[in-house]
C-alpha cells in the first residue's frame, strides 16, 4: 500500500477507535504528572547563547571612494571584546535598568570563532537569570552592529557632501552656460535661421539667375539700339531732341503725352515705391518731355535757350523728320531708357550679391558658434543629471546602509542545571510517549480488527475485476426512525444516491438494468438503507420503482415509509408467499411501491423458491421501471437464491464493520461462481463528498 493511503487508512482507525487513544495517552499523561512530583528541586543555571555572523557588504564604490576589496575577512575575537564596546553595552544596559559592569561583562562573556564557518561569532553568556543573560546577548549584539553602522554611514555622508558641493558648482556652471546660449539665440536667430533654412543660398540663386537674365537682355537692347543708331545716323540724345521737333505743331501733343506720364506716375505710386525703376523710368520720361516741351516753347516763342553749337546743328538737321525717321527715333529713345533700366537694375543685382554672400558666411559660423554653445549646455546638463543621479543613490545607500554584523536569530537561553530531571522535561517527555502509545494503541487495535477503512481499500481488493460503484454518505438517523430514510425532497444525500443509480446503469452486464438485490457480508453494514434510499432516489427520478423486502428472517420496515407491514400468519406464509397483490404505494413518495416482509418466516427457502415468487420477479419486471430488493447477508444463501431472476447483485460494505479477509473471500467466491456481482457500494461513510469522484470510476 502506498504511503498517502496507508496515512488515510491511519486517519481513519484513528477517528474509528479515538476514545482508545485518548484512554491512552491520559493514562500517560497521568502517570507521568504522578512522577514529576516525586522530583527534587535543583538550582537553576542560565546560558544565552547568540550568534554574529559578519557579511561585508562589496558593492560598487561611490565617485568619492576607493573601491572596497573583494571579502573582508572578520575581525578576531579579542578586537569585538574591545572596551570601547564593552562599555556600550554595559551603557545599553543601563537604560534597561540592569547595571553590569564592563569587567563583569567580560568575565562572563565568551565569544569565539564557528569552526565549520570563519565569519560565524558563538556568543555565550552565563547568569543565573535567563531575562539577563538573553538581554546582555542582545546587547553586545546590538553595540556591535551599532558601531559598524555608524562608521558604514560616516563614509557615506562623506560621499554626500562632496557630491552637494560638486552640484552647487555645476549648477552656477550650467546657469552661465544657459544664459549665453539664451542671449546668442535672441540676437543672432534671424541670421542662423537663415543660414539653417537655405534662404541666403536660394537668394543668392536667384540674384546670379537675375543677373544672367538682365545681361541677355541689356545685350540685345544694345545690338537693337546700335542697329537703329545707324539707321538714323544720330544718337539716342539726338533723336530726343528731333523727335520733339519732328512734329512742329505738336505741343499739345507733348503736352498730352506728359499728362499721361503724370497721371501713370499717380497710378504706380499707390503700389510702387519712388525708388522702383518703373518709377524712375517714368520720371525720367517725364523729365524729358519737359525739356522738349520747354525747348519747343522756346524755339516757336523765340526765346533765348542755352544751347551748344553742335546741339543748334543737329536740331537744325533733324528739324523735318518723316513718319517713318520719327518711329525709329522714339523707338531709339525708348531703347536708350529700356537700356539704362536694365543697367540700374544689373547694378543693383551685383552689389546685392556680395552682401548676401557675406550674410551667408556669418550666418554659418554663426550656427557653428550656436551648436557650440549648445553642446556646452548640453555638456553641463549631463555632469548636472549624472550628479543627481550619484546624489540620490548615495541617499539611498545612505537609507540602506546597515551593519556588516548580521544577527540571524534571537538568543537562546538554556537551563544548563539538570535538565533532565526537570519537570517540564518530564511532562514534555509523557505527552510524547503517551501521543506514541495512543498512536500505537490506535494501531494495534486496527491490526486487529482489521476492518476495511477508507475506499481505496475496496478499490484496492476488487482489483477491477468487479466494478467499484461508489460510496454514500452517512446519514443521521431522525427520531422515530428505525432506519434513516430520505423521505425530504430537499435532503442533500438524495444525489449521493441518485449518483448510485447511474454508476449501476453505466457498469451494468445488460443494456437495461431492472432489477438488482442488495446484501452484505454481515449484519449492520446499512444494506437496507441503502436499498430504501435508493429506491426513493429512482422514485424521485420519475421512475416507477418497488421495493421488495425479501429479508424473511427479520420483520418487516415498511412503516419507516408510512405502508402498513403484512398482516398475514406466520403459520400460512408458504402458502401464501409474496404475491404481486400485496404491493402498496408509498404515500409520501410519488412512484413509489412497496412489497413488505411476511416478516419471521420457517420456511424461508421454499418461500424464495416458490413459483409465486417467481412469478412476482417477473410480474414485477414488467409492470415497473426499477425493482430494488432487500435480501439478507451473504450469511445466508437467500440473496443467492433470489439473485438468478434479478439482473445482478449489488454488495454493501461499510467501514469499520466490514472485515477485510472475509470480504477478500467474498469477492473471490462470487467471481468464480455464476453470481452477477454488479458492483461494491461502500456505505456511511463520513467525508463523502470529498470522495463523490470515485462515483463515475
Amino acid at each position: 500500500m502506498k504511503f498517502h493511503l496507508f496515512f488515510k487508512r491511519y486517519l481513519a482507525a484513528l477517528n474509528q477507535y479515538k476514545w482508545a487513544g485518548l484512554t491512552s495517552f491520559a493514562c500517560i499523561s497521568a502517570l507521568t504528572s504522578g512522577m514529576t512530583t516525586l522530583l527534587p528541586k535543583t538550582e537553576t543555571n542560565y546560558v544565552a547563547h547568540g550568534e554574529l555572523v559578519y557579511r561585508p557588504i562589496v558593492g560598487a564604490a561611490s565617485p568619492t571612494t576607493t573601491p572596497p576589496p573583494a571579502q573582508a575577512s572578520p575581525p578576531s575575537p579579542e578586537t569585538l571584546m574591545s572596551d570601547q564596546l564593552l562599555q556600550r553595552t554595559s551603557d545599553t544596559l543601563k537604560t534597561s535598568e540592569l547595571t553590569i559592569a564592563p569587567n563583569t561583562l567580560r568575565d562572563r562573556l565568551k565569544l569565539e570563532k564557528d569552526p565549520k564557518q570563519e565569519n560565524r561569532f558563538l556568543i555565550r553568556y552565563s547568569d543565573s537569570n535567563a531575562q539577563q543573560a538573553k538581554l546582555a546577548v542582545e546587547s553586545f549584539t546590538a553595540a556591535v552592529s551599532n558601531q559598524s553602522l555608524a562608521e558604514k554611514r560616516k563614509e557615506v555622508e562623506a560621499t554626500l557632501k562632496l557630491l552637494e558641493q560638486r552640484k552647487r558648482l555645476l549648477t552656477n556652471d550650467l546657469r552661465v552656460a544657459e544664459e549665453k546660449l539664451r542671449e546668442f539665440s535672441r540676437r543672432e536667430k534671424p541670421a542662423v535661421q537663415a543660414a539653417v533654412d537655405g534662404s541666403l543660398i536660394s537668394a543668392i540663386t536667384n540674384i546670379q539667375q537675375q543677373q544672367r537674365q538682365l545681361r541677355q537682355q541689356l545685350e540685345g537692347t544694345n545690338a537693337e539700339l546700335n542697329s537703329i543708331q545707324s539707321q538714323l545716323g544720330m544718337s539716342p540724345a539726338q533723336a530726343y531732341v528731333a523727335s520733339a521737333l519732328s512734329a512742329d505743331s505738336t505741343i499739345a501733343n507733348s503736352t498730352t503725352k506728359l499728362a499721361e506720364i503724370e497721371s501713370q506716375i499717380k497710378l504706380q505710386q499707390r503700389e510702387l515705391l519712388p525708388k522702383h525703376p518703373d518709377m524712375l523710368a517714368l520720371q525720367q520720361q517725364q523729365q524729358v518731355l519737359q525739356t522738349q516741351l520747354q525747348q519747343r516753347i522756346a524755339q516757336i516763342t523765340g526765346s533765348n535757350q542755352n544751347i551748344s553749337p553742335i546741339q543748334t546743328g543737329v536740331l537744325l538737321e533733324v528739324s523735318s523728320l518723316d513718319k517713318a525717321r520719327q518711329d525709329l527715333a522714339n523707338k531709339l529713345v525708348n531703347l536708350q531708357t529700356q537700356r539704362n533700366r536694365l543697367s540700374q537694375e544689373l547694378g543693383i543685382l551685383s552689389r546685392s550679391e556680395p552682401a548676401l554672400r557675406r550674410n551667408y558666411t556669418d550666418g554659418t559660423a554663426l550656427k557653428l558658434e550656436l551648436e557650440k554653445l549648445t553642446k556646452e549646455v548640453a555638456r553641463d546638463r549631463e555632469a548636472f543629471d549624472q550628479t543627481e543621479k550619484q546624489l540620490a543613490a548615495a541617499e539611498l545607500k545612505k537609507a540602506e546602509t546597515r551593519s556588516d554584523w548580521v544577527n540571524e536569530a534571537p538568543p537562546q537561553v538554556k537551563d544548563i542545571s539538570n535538565q533532565f530531571l526537570s519537570r517540564p522535561v518530564f511532562w514534555l517527555a509523557g505527552g510524547v510517549l503517551g501521543v506514541i502509545v495512543a498512536g500505537a494503541t490506535v494501531l494495534l487495535l486496527d491490526v486487529l480488527r482489521d476492518k476495511l477503512l477508507i475506499p481505496e481499500e475496496v478499490q484496492a481488493i476488487l482489483r477491477q475485476q468487479v466494478s467499484f460503484l461508489g460510496i454514500l454518505p452517512q446519514i443521521l438517523k431522525q427520531a422515530k426512525q428505525q432506519i434513516p430514510v430520505l423521505i425530504q425532497t430537499d435532503s442533500p444525500y438524495l444525489e449521493a444516491y441518485e449518483l448510485l443509480r447511474s454508476s449501476l446503469l453505466r457498469h451494468s452486464r445488460n443494456q437495461s438494468l431492472k432489477t438488482v438485490v442488495f446484501s452484505s457480508t454481515r449484519n449492520g453494514e446499512g444494506k437496507t438503507t441503502s436499498a430504501y434510499n435508493l429506491a426513493i432516489a429512482s422514485a424521485r427520478a420519475g421512475k416507477k420503482t418497488l421495493l421488495v423486502e425479501a429479508n424473511l428472517r427479520a420483520a418487516s420496515q415498511a412503516q419507516t415509509l408510512g405502508v402498513a407491514a403484512y398482516q398475514g400468519k406466520g403459520s400460512g406464509a408458504l402458502i401464501e408467499g409474496m404475491q404481486i397483490d400485496q404491493i402498496q404505494p408509498v404515500p409520501d413518495v410519488k412512484n413509489l411501491f412497496v412489497l413488505p416482509s411476511l416478516g419471521c418466516t420457517e420456511q424461508v427457502t421454499e418461500v424464495l423458491e416458490s413459483s409465486q415468487t417467481q412469478q412476482l420477479l417477473k410480474q414485477s419486471r414488467d409492470e415497473f421501471d426499477f425493482v430494488v430488493i432487500d435480501a439478507t447477508t451473504l450469511r445466508f444463501s437467500d440473496a443467492l437464491l433470489i439473485e438468478p431472476f434479478t439482473d445482478g447483485l449489488v454488495l454493501i460494505t461499510r467501514p469499520g464493520y466490514t472485515d477485510r479477509n472475509s470480504f477478500k473471500l467474498v469477492i473471490e467466491k462470487l467471481a468464480d461462481s455464476d453470481v452477477k456481482l454488479l458492483g461494491v457500494v461502500m456505505n456511511h461513510v463520513t467525508t463523502s463528498m470529498k470522495s463523490a469522484h470515485l462515483l463515475s470510476l
